[in-house]
């Protein structure tokens, strides 16, 4: 689905895209419209997940992987540990030990995340605004496709959160949103 159509409405999501997102409990393809779009040679193939904690993130890194494969893609999964600071830097590589008990906590239930579901490549995490850095890494590995959860369909907001909403408007590849 379109994310949006033309310069005017970038800041915003198609009504139809965000309905959809916000209600389908299948996974959406979302991607700048495709006006806009410069056609990408298809021997790249590089795909990223963002993981956080909840109780989904099994489902969305399973997809993914089996995803990944499929299309013959590369897979880097990365979580991120958000910072208090809504602007602050981000870092990649944390040396878990250095920085702080919940990034301790949250690689152990990362590793247990790994082992349920049979994913074998190492999840990296990185320090910083959990958009930013999802949507910076998906730019350094010039990737192909993002995955991310939307939530649950829990609630009167539905199962688009904030969060999720501004990656799929903001992306610079397409989202794969579960």
């Amino acid at each position: 689905m379109p994310t949006h159509a033309g310069h005017f409405r970038s800041a915003l999501l198609g009504s139809t895209t965000a309905k959809v997102l916000n209600g389908a409990d299948c996974p959406v393809l979302t991607t700048q419209h495709a006006e806009m779009m410069v056609p990408r040679s298809l021997q790249h193939r590089e795909w990223v997940c963002g993981i956080d904690l909840s109780p989904c993130s099994e489902w969305v890194l399973r997809f993914a992987s089996n995803a990944a494969d499929a299309a013959g893609a590369t897979l880097t999964a990365i979580h991120a540990v958000p910072t208090r600071e809504a602007n602050g830097p981000i870092q990649f590589d944390l040396d878990e030990e250095a920085y702080s008990s919940v990034a301790l906590a949250a690689r152990l239930e990362l590793d247990k995340l790994q082992k349920v579901s049979g994913f074998r490549t190492q999840v990296r995490m990185a320090l910083g605004p959990v958009k930013e850095v999802l949507l910076e890494v998906a730019r350094r590995r010039d990737a192909d496709v993002l995955v991310i959860g939307r939530g649950s369909g829990d609630g009167p907001s539905g199962r688009l959160r904030d969060l999720a909403y501004g990656m799929v408007r903001d992306a610079p590849c397409p989202i794969v949103s579960i």
